[in-house]
């Protein structure tokens, strides 16, 4: 059996990512392929939220702890739309692999590593324990492991531009500091 493309698109919040799914996804349903777009790790793609929503909610609230507390939570989302939830609605990657021609997804386990260790979260003593980790459950075999990963990249002033004309409020990741930071980050994945 064939199994369908998992593609991720990485970067900054307000660099594109949702409108170069979106592009994507029309121009290969253009072609007549099956696709899927999931907007965020953690998410149906009716919208419905597994973990994500549940992790940001936490975040923004000031209630995680440390950051190696944000990284099993964002882990353990990984993992949840890998393998799905038993009894939901959600079969995880692995089972949209078999479906569709392409599943495309904004944000994988590389934004994990971008943005689960944070300025404003307390840190844990040893922050290579927390990079351990993230090692570890990328080689967690019930991992899904994209076939492509593009990281989007825009300059910091229009990732702000754009982060500022959206009619959403610029939650805990969204501030000039942070994006600043996360972009740095990025630019520097290998």
């Amino acid at each position: 059996m064939k199994l369908g493309k998992f593609i991720v698109l990485e970067g900054v919040d307000g660099c594109g990512k949702t409108t170069i799914l979106e592009s994507l996804a029309t121009r290969l349903e253009k072609d007549g392929k099956k696709v899927i777009t999931i907007n965020n790790i953690g998410e149906n793609p009716d919208g419905t939220t597994i973990l994500g929503k549940a992790i940001r909610d936490k975040i923004n609230s000031g209630e995680v702890a440390n950051t190696l507390e944000l990284v099993y939570m964002y882990l353990a989302s990984l993992i949840t739309a890998s393998v799905g939830i038993k009894d939901t609605n959600f079969t995880g990657i692995d089972k949209l692999r078999e479906e569709y021609d392409y599943i495309i997804c904004s944000r994988w386990i590389y934004s994990t590593m971008v943005y689960g260790i944070s300025k404003n979260i307390p840190m844990v003593e040893d922050d290579l324990m927390v990079l351990d980790l993230i090692n570890t459950t990328y080689n967690y075999p019930t991992l899904a492991r994209p076939d492509l990963v593009l990281v989007i990249d825009n300059d910091i002033n229009t990732l702000l531009s754009r982060l500022s004309s959206r009619d959403s409020e610029i939650d805990y990741f969204s501030n000039h500091e942070k994006i600043t930071l996360y972009h740095e980050r990025y630019t520097n994945l290998k």
